[in-house]
């Protein structure tokens, strides 16, 4: 079973959002929601800690978190 992820493990970027466990990071064009490139990291793999993060529910995350932080600036 995959680790669900947590608003809380997300950093907020100058020009994207990152995963901090995983190392998940989306970039985007100033001002835009849409990712323009994604790294995944450690991303599907299971983590020294014994986290297992699912790259859908990781990536999908991501999409809301960076959509809120656009439409708040």
């Amino acid at each position: 079973m995959s680790t669900r992820p947590n608003p809380d493990e997300f950093e907020i970027l100058e020009n994207g959002i990152r995963h901090k466990p995983t190392g998940y990071t989306a970039t985007c064009h100033a001002g835009s929601r849409l990712f323009a490139q994604e790294d995944d990291g450690r991303l599907g793999e299971k983590l020294p800690d014994g986290k297992d993060y699912g790259p859908h529910e990781v990536r999908e995350m991501a999409r809301q978190l960076w959509a809120e932080h656009v439409a708040r600036t």
